[in-house]
């Protein structure tokens, strides 16, 4: 039986990059105030309990953050 070498390097898809670079701001107060985003949080949770513009939210671990690319892209119309 011959042995298996395992690479040490494993092929990452795209998508997988893609998330790995995503800068997720926690919606918080002080968090927003940094960012410059615009909105308070209370807006933010209302937002995504409606499900409107669902593509800048994510939720981890229970805890709802939004993604500062997507949202920057959504609020310059592109």
């Amino acid at each position: 039986m011959a042995a298996v070498k395992k690479s040490s390097q494993t092929k990452k898809s795209p998508q997988t990059e893609q998330r790995a670079r995503r800068k997720l701001i926690p919606i918080k107060q002080s968090e927003l105030e940094k960012h410059e985003i615009p909105f308070s949080p209370n807006t933010l949770y209302f937002w995504h309990s409606q499900g409107k513009y669902r593509e800048i939210f994510v939720k981890v671990a229970g805890k709802l953050f939004i993604d500062e690319d997507k949202f920057w892209e959504l609020a310059e119309g592109e």
